[in-house]
């Protein structure tokens, strides 16, 4: 009979792998008692789930003979288990040359390491990272964060997509009871009792003072955790949602960020920097927010070759020194899709209007079309009469940097009927009765 320990983390994994559709997961193993429980609850649980389980541990150099007991103990574990194990070894002197917060700088190490593992052991297909963080982990995180100034969404809203974390509302006294309970051996890290480092005076001083002097018991602990992560998380998922309403094809507007209170302001350009791939930090921010209140052209260094470039008041991100790749020249006799410098445009014989398909008469589309880049003097013909190119992307505000990339499609009659930016250039309102193809860019 399964014990209510192995009833709640069955429940959490089957949940999980339902919303996510992948039973393939990283199980990250340092040793200590809340990882080599979930080691042990994973392997158990693995033949109904059909898991497939991988295991790793990175050992920091910092502890000595202690780390390398710690690495053995978890190798000899999965060998006993039948589950893979990698292990990374951390030379100590590879510390002394990063700079900054040691236990953020320790965190983004072992997570990238996490994913590699995931990355090479399933060949790319999905995987989830599976952590023993727990109940007394989220309290210890809550306080760190607000002694810190950070902000609580990351500590307390959902985990990111593809992490789990089946004993987070599970107590570490919960934990050892069942391990002893099982005999499943583990490993102390005894720097976990030493003060030097912030989470270690949470743990070991602030919440023992919170527990004798305002009777901070684990039901009241556990209803305070909880209820945060839920608010949070409701609050998580509403400005996810307001970033995705306001990011257009991969750019925000610097009007719609204005209009924002402070604390969503900050967390939208939070969510666009992680859109584009780019860590954030508290500078970055800082120096993106002060340039919603400036004017003109402007731009920072977003790190990786990469910058913010704010141009007619459109936010986006592009490389460092980059050079618009000018459309090569296609001559096209019919429809279908077709590769251009890595965009992809798609001609159709049907009529689909939206925001990224454009529809034009058949009178316009004479075969064979051009598909190019725009040239000198090209010359749009409009209902109220004749525009040049240049001026009509001018007046659309459309980016300097990019405007030699853009697609631009001429008939036989050396007529250009569809700009990349613009869509459909019709001579008068109405050129047909019936609109007859649909240009898109993919």
């Amino acid at each position: 009979m399964k014990s209510e320990l192995e009833r709640h983390c069955h429940g959490a994994v089957e949940q999980y792998c339902r919303w996510s559709g992948s039973t393939s997961m990283v199980v990250a193993v340092s040793g200590g008692v809340d990882s080599m429980v979930l080691l042990h609850l994973l392997a158990k649980i693995q033949p109904e789930l059909k898991l497939n389980l991988v295991v790793a541990h990175l050992e920091h150099g910092l502890r000595g003979e202690e780390s390398r007991a710690d690495a053995r103990l978890v190798i000899q574990t999965c060998e006993r288990l039948g589950i893979p194990c990698y292990a990374r070894f951390v030379d100590e002197h590879f510390w002394q040359r990063q700079a900054g917060n040691f236990q953020d700088k320790a965190r983004a190490l072992r997570y990238t390491f996490f994913r590699q593992v995931g990355t090479d052991f399933f060949s790319g297909r999905a995987f989830a990272i599976a952590t023993a963080m727990t109940q007394d982990d989220c309290l210890e995180k809550i306080f760190m964060d607000i002694l810190r100034g950070r902000s609580l969404l990351g500590s307390l809203s959902h985990q990111q997509p593809d992490t789990l974390r089946p004993l987070r509302t599970i107590s570490k006294e919960a934990l050892i009871a069942y391990a002893t309970g099982q005999q499943i051996s583990w490993r102390e890290d005894t720097s976990n009792h030493q003060d030097s480092y912030l989470r270690n005076r949470v743990r070991n001083q602030l919440i023992p003072l919170l527990r004798e002097e305002f009777d901070f018991q684990k039901s009241i602990q556990s209803r305070f955790i909880t209820d945060m992560e839920e608010g949070m998380t409701f609050l998580s998922e509403q400005l996810d949602a307001l970033f995705a309403s306001l990011l257009r094809e991969g750019s925000l507007r610097v009007s719609d960020l204005r209009q924002l209170a402070s604390f969503p302001q900050r967390q939208i350009c939070l969510r666009f920097l992680q859109h584009h791939g780019i860590p954030p930090s508290e500078e970055k921010l800082a120096l993106f927010i002060r340039l919603l209140t400036t004017k003109g052209t402007r731009s920072m260094d977003a790190g990786g070759g990469r910058q913010l470039v704010i141009a007619y008041e459109n936010i986006r991100v592009s490389d460092h020194n980059a050079v618009a790749k000018p459309v090569t020249p296609l001559t096209v006799v019919s429809c279908g899709e077709f590769s251009l410098n890595g965009k992809q445009l798609r001609l159709t014989q049907f009529t689909s209007q939206s925001e990224k398909r454009f529809s034009l008469p058949a009178n316009l589309v004479i075969f064979p079309l051009i598909i190019r880049s725009r040239r000198p003097g090209d010359t749009l013909a409009l209902p109220g009469g004749h525009v040049k190119l240049k001026k009509a992307l001018i007046d659309r505000k459309i980016p300097r940097q990019i405007r030699d990339s853009l697609v631009v499609v001429e008939n036989r009659a050396s007529q250009i009927i569809f700009v990349e930016g613009i869509g459909a250039i019709l001579p008068r309102k109405n050129c047909s009765d019936t609109l007859e193809y649909t240009v898109e860019i993919l």
